[in-house]
Formats: C-alpha cells, structure tokens, sequence
C-alpha cells in the first residue's frame, strides 16, 4: 500500500469511534485515548488483554452484505474454536458506513495479529488493562513490530 494511503486510512482510523454494547456492559473509545469504560469491561470481566477486529470489506475492498455477513460468522467461528470471549461492536466512521467488529477479550497481541490478518484487514486495534489506551497495529509484515 502506498504511504499517502496509508496516511489516509491512519487518519480515518482515528477519527472513527468503535463502539461496544451488551446487555449489561457499554464502551465508546477512538484509538490513542484511554478509555475508563474498556478498562470497566475488562474488570468486570476478568481479563487483561484485548483486541477490537472487524471481518468486514478486506483490505478496504467493499463487499456485498452477504458476503461480508458470512465473513463475520467465520470469525466468530474462529473465535469460538480458540475458546476466546467476545462482545459485538461496530466502528462508526464518516468515510464508510458502520462495520460490525468485535471486541475480543483476553486474545493475546499475535494472536489477534494473525486473526486480523487472517481477515485481511488492513489494521486492528489492540489494548490492555495497564495503559487502556486502544492502539492502532497495521497488520501488513512490512509495517510492524510483532510482540510476543
């Protein structure tokens, strides 16, 4: 991907607010600010590590809504084979319209990696209890650091 795009898409990716609702917990955050109302979800429920993906439109190539649906339910699929927990979210953003994500609780940062990548996504966005500050990780080999 050329670096304007991805300058972009950096921004865009920034401006856009995920969102995050069941029936007993809710969250609003943008990438690079702390957000009390994660760190509250992962109190509450027990865990440390966290991971917001979204299946949707791979590598920002619009799909149909059949399509990117069925993307979902491999995800969720996948998630459920790897015993990982998750709530439904979506990104609300003003270049695309709302793309449902999940906020993925307890996943490990090469773990969510490989799932982001798996779905062929540009970028996810990673946290954790310590900073609660989201973090926007490109998910192209060239353009990261893989964590342990």
């Amino acid at each position: 991907m050329h670096q304007n795009d991805l300058q972009k898409l950096d921004e865009i990716y920034r401006r856009t607010i995920y969102v995050v609702e069941d029936e007993t917990s809710a969250a609003t955050f943008r990438v690079g600010q702390p957000s009390a109302d994660l760190g509250k979800i992962l109190r509450e429920r027990n865990t440390t590590e966290w991971a917001f993906i979204t299946p949707y439109n791979p590598y920002s190539t619009l799909l149909s809504a059949s399509e990117n649906k069925q993307r979902q339910a491999r995800l969720i699929e996948e998630l459920k084979k790897r015993n990982l927990a998750f709530l439904r979210g979506c990104g609300i953003g003003d270049h695309w319209q709302s793309e449902p994500s999940l906020l993925i609780l307890g996943i490990t940062f090469k773990a969510a990696l490989e799932i982001g990548r798996l779905f062929e996504q540009n970028a996810i966005i990673v946290g954790n209890q310590i900073t609660l500050m989201p973090e926007l990780i490109w998910c192209f080999e060239q353009n990261l650091k893989d964590k342990n």
